[in-house]
């Protein structure tokens, strides 16, 4: 069985131009539902991309069930002189909006495209954003030690929080993510998403290789969480995911979105916390990092087995059922594919106020026995 196994932790590479080299021709792909109000802005962002040492990328746009004039704002930009090519995807106006349908009409466009310069990696972003001037510089850094590279999503500043705008209770939440993030890098690393990284998988910044791409026969349908849904599938084929924090985009904070149950549900949701006072939950920092551990000590015996019986070794390290594990093993061709079987992400074990998490990680990222509980772990 071929398998890939993990490295020593790298540095991340520096962003400068010398990255972006020949042969990264890139799709941008945009799934469009009722957007002319922010389509303008969009638009603008990718017509000002850094050029310099890229290909011209070309814009594949899903629009999905539209009835403003989203599609009328595309031409008359084109009529105008668009510096970059689009291609239109529109879906029936009578079907139900689906973010992920859209999405993955534009990208499957963009990767049914034959012509002898087709591109070579597909990006997806979202309408309502702004990508960074450096945004396929970055990407070209990023693809050179990734199959899939998921984007830092930031939040641009237009909706105040109700009856505080002093406070931001998701600014408070992602920075704990953030934290919660650096520390279990510190006790399960990858090398190939090395520091900086982030927590998040977002589709208004995930790019991946063509190949990437087919392998996983599309992205799927999903009416939200189609983003995550993708990473997750990359991981179990072996794809090496990167969550770069040097590729970087900013969205929209409004809180009537074009998702179901997407990012603008939720800030509706803390917004809602907000004026009954309610806490935030979040999972025990002590139980996210036992989970951790456990994920970090199944990366780590993955490059040692070399037969069930290993396999059956490590099961009864971590307590856990032979015959899963074993079956793993023979599913897995790398070790994060086997992580994810054994030790999968399922959502949280517990739930504390995000305040008490906030001062119990604060003891384990100071913590002098971390590195060394990981080790007797492993």
């Amino acid at each position: 069985m071929n398998r890939t196994e993990d490295g020593p932790h790298v540095r991340p590479v520096p962003l400068d131009s010398s990255y972006a080299e020949r042969g990264h021709r890139f799709a941008i792909c945009v799934p469009v539902r009722n957007e002319e109000v922010l389509l303008p802005r969009f638009l603008g962002s990718i017509a000002a991309l850094n050029m310099d040492r890229c290909e011209p990328p070309e814009l594949f746009i899903a629009f999905d069930s539209c009835t403003d004039g989203s599609e009328k704002i595309v031409t008359e930009h084109v009529q105008a002189g668009f510096p970059f090519k689009v291609h239109r995807v529109t879906l029936s106006p009578s079907a139900v909006p689906n973010a992920g349908r859209a999405r993955g009409a534009a990208m499957d466009a963009a990767v049914s495209d034959t012509r002898e310069l087709a591109a070579t990696h597909i990006l997806t972003t979202d309408a309502d954003s702004i990508v960074a001037p450096n945004w396929l510089q970055a990407h070209v850094a990023g693809f050179r030690h990734a199959d899939v590279i998921a984007g830092l999503v930031r939040r641009t500043r237009t909706c105040e929080n109700p009856g505080n705008t002093h406070f931001s209770p998701r600014d408070d939440l992602e920075t704990y993510l953030e934290r919660l993030h650096r520390f279990r890098r510190r006790i399960d690393p990858i090398h190939y998403d090395a520091h900086p990284s982030h927590p998040y998988a977002s589709g208004a910044s995930i790019g991946i290789t063509r190949e990437g791409y087919r392998m996983l026969e599309g992205l799927p349908r999903l009416p939200n969480g189609e983003d995550e849904a993708l990473v997750r599938r990359a991981r179990l084929h072996g794809l090496r995911v990167r969550q770069d924090c040097n590729v970087q985009v900013r969205t929209s904070d409004r809180r009537d979105g074009r998702a179901t149950a997407g990012l603008a549900a939720a800030l509706r949701s803390l917004d809602d916390d907000t004026r009954r006072r309610e806490p935030i939950l979040v999972e025990d920092p002590r139980d996210a990092a036992e989970h951790y551990r456990r994920q970090g000590a199944s990366r780590s015996a993955f490059a040692r087995i070399r037969s069930e019986l290993d396999a059956w070794r490590h099961a009864l390290r971590i307590e856990q059922d032979g015959a899963e594990v074993v079956r793993a093993w023979r599913e897995s061709t790398t070790a994060d594919a086997f992580v994810i079987r054994i030790a999968p992400d399922t959502g949280p074990r517990s739930a504390i106020a995000l305040a008490e998490a906030s001062v119990i990680l604060q003891t384990l990222e100071t913590s002098p026995d971390v590195q060394y509980r990981q080790v007797a772990c492993l």
